[in-house]
């Protein structure tokens, strides 16, 4: 089966028959075996919807099989390792010991992760998929603030409910240079999805506009991230700090009087 033409093949999104191209991406993902295969038809079908592209009644509205079985492999490595990482700690725990835990051979976790760092990046990931659920569901004529809002609650209300767990990921990762130093796609995608809502809200005239969309997403995940450390630093919940920051992040997002400027 032909596979579906990859962004360095020089694939237009405006000449594609959106209809033919989201049916030949869904027999990619059913067929495809290699994680770097089901990467680029991931990579796809974001790049179309973020485009706008396919309408949205086109766009699965929930995770095939396939999605189902990968997602319940990566959750039992992950569960597993974080598991090992409090018992043993990051660098005296092996990947063979990850694999022995979670029930699948060591080459099944290079094919899902490739390193060790890479397991504590699915947090992450698990939190762009709730992001992009919650954004589908939500009532597009209601604010974009709210939206925002709601985002950050939720991803907070995440950081509770996993508790310890989520203080062992922010502390490994902090180790880690190249946490910093690249960006993981799931960082990337949910400053999007807020400078996106924050684009929305500029146009209706509910934030400032002397600083870009991308300047106040950033700024407002800044804060946000700043009340996860202090949550994990016992400052307190995360939902109650994220929720007293977002007072915050509205009166800069507002800006006073230059709502009109």
């Amino acid at each position: 089966m032909q596979r579906a033409a990859g962004p360095e093949q020089g694939t237009s999104l405006g000449g594609w028959n959106t209809f033919t191209e989201e049916r030949k991406l869904l027999a990619a993902w059913e067929t495809a075996s290699k994680p770097a295969t089901l990467a680029l038809v991931i990579l796809q079908f974001n790049i179309i919807r973020a485009y706008n592209v396919l309408p949205r009644s086109r766009v699965r509205s929930g995770p095939g099989l396939r999605e189902r079985k990968n997602a319940a492999v990566k959750e039992a490595f992950f569960e597993a390792a974080l598991a090992l990482f409090r018992e043993k700690g990051f660098e005296e725990t092996s990947v063979d010991e990850i694999a022995d835990r979670a029930g699948f051979s060591r080459a099944t976790f290079f094919n899902h992760f490739g390193t060790k760092q890479g397991v504590l990046r699915y947090y992450g990931q698990r939190l762009q998929s709730q992001m992009e659920h919650l954004l589908r569901e939500a009532d597009p004529s209601s604010s974009p603030l709210e939206r925002i809002r709601e985002m950050l609650l939720v991803m907070a209300r995440e950081a509770d409910r996993l508790g310890e767990e989520v203080r062992l990921i922010y502390l490994i990762s902090m180790q880690d240079l190249d946490y910093f130093a690249r960006p993981t796609d799931a960082r990337m995608r949910v400053l999007e999805m807020v400078r996106e809502l924050v684009v929305e809200a500029q146009e209706r005239a509910a934030v400032r506009r002397d600083l870009s969309a991308s300047q106040l997403a950033l700024h407002m995940l800044t804060v946000y991230n700043s009340a996860i450390l202090a949550a994990i630093s016992g400052w307190g919940r995360a939902e109650h700090l994220v929720q007293s920051a977002w007072e915050f992040i509205l009166d800069g997002v507002r800006g006073g009087d230059r709502l009109d400027h």
